[in-house]
């Protein structure tokens, strides 16, 4: 069972991701389903574990399908030590830069809130429902005359602060960061690589973060079961950016808006029925 619940959460997480679907508040609900169960020793040392190593598995997933984008990153780090500000790649890196300081920024404030703010059901399923059809508002109405060449600090901004509002599950940081490319007048692919490549930083840092914090207290004690959920949940996230890049080339999102739609629905019945607490 324990190794049961380390697959679901890795899939879980890894599929939903990099979709507008909110992969936190799919977490939420699992963990509602199981109770945290199937965790010997320390449960939630361990859950904090796991989250690290899906996010992992997430980042190299993200890694290995933007590698090119990876490796203009890295010239433009290159270019920025030397000087050359100026050039393509160092403007996307400090467009990324811009994008993830007021996450970065809000994630502090928000980090002294009570936990029980981000496991309420009633929000998570009202969340869903409200920002899918705001994802479907900005990609119906919203134009396509953009694309990643026409990225500026202002947008990059913009792209930001929308990432505020996915530090609270049920919003998803990919469907409001979408949503926002979209109202800005991108179209769907750059809208979506934008929002991916900002998923990049933020999850190496939250990653990184987690790491320190384990280790300070005295290290990782999962061991294969860490490396499981890694490959795990990168086969997932793989599988779901391809689809996702593939699908938005030819289609709109109003799937996912529906897919929210219908999640919130669902869990709203189940908590006002009771079968969810």
């Amino acid at each position: 069972m324990v190794f049961l619940h380390l697959v679901l959460i890795s899939i879980i997480q890894g599929l939903t991701d990099p979709l507008p679907v909110s992969s936190s508040g799919h977490l939420v609900l699992f963990h509602q389903f199981v109770g945290g169960g199937g965790l010997s020793g320390d449960a939630a040392a361990q859950a904090r574990e796991i989250d690290i190593a899906v996010h992992i598995g997430t980042l190299v997933a993200l890694i290995l399908y933007f590698w090119r984008d990876v490796l203009d990153l890295t010239k433009g780090t290159l270019n920025m030590i030397t000087g050359n500000l100026k050039s393509d790649e160092a403007k996307l890196l400090q467009y990324l830069f811009v994008a993830s300081v007021p996450a970065v920024i809000a994630g502090f404030f928000l980090s002294q809130l009570d936990a029980a703010f981000f496991y309420d059901l009633k929000r998570l399923a009202v969340l869903n429902i409200v920002f899918g059809l705001l994802l479907y508002a900005a990609d119906k109405w919203g134009k396509s005359l953009k694309s990643m060449d026409d990225m500026g600090f202002k947008s990059a901004l913009m792209f930001g602060l929308s990432q505020i509002l996915a530090l609270i599950p049920g919003v998803s940081r990919s469907g409001i960061t979408m949503t926002a490319g979209r109202a800005l007048g991108f179209d769907r692919i750059s809208a979506a690589r934008f929002s991916l490549l900002m998923a990049l930083i933020i999850t190496a840092g939250a990653g990184a973060l987690g790491t320190y914090e384990v280790v300070s207290e005295g290290g990782f004690s999962l061991g294969s079961q860490f490396i499981w959920a890694i490959i795990m949940s990168f086969v997932a996230s793989y599988i779901a950016l391809v689809l996702l890049m593939k699908f938005l080339k030819n289609y709109d999102f109003t799937p996912f808006m529906i897919y929210r739609v219908l999640f919130g629905i669902v869990v709203l019945i189940a908590v006002y029925t009771g079968i969810l607490a």
